[in-house]
């Protein structure tokens, strides 16, 4: 799982799949928030984990 995933762009530092270069070193990423969201705000990357 240590692969780029040039599709994925992210930048939280802080997680365990964040590739320096900006990008998610995961294959597939879930997203989850309110279901009645209105703005990108009101979602977010369920597959975080905080790189210890």
């Amino acid at each position: 799982m240590s692969n780029i995933n040039n599709c994925i762009k992210c930048s939280i530092s802080n997680c365990k799949h964040f590739d320096k270069s900006n990008y998610c070193k995961l294959n597939i990423i879930a997203v989850g928030g309110n279901s009645h969201c209105t703005e990108c705000t009101g979602t977010e990357c369920t597959s975080f984990e905080l790189d210890k």
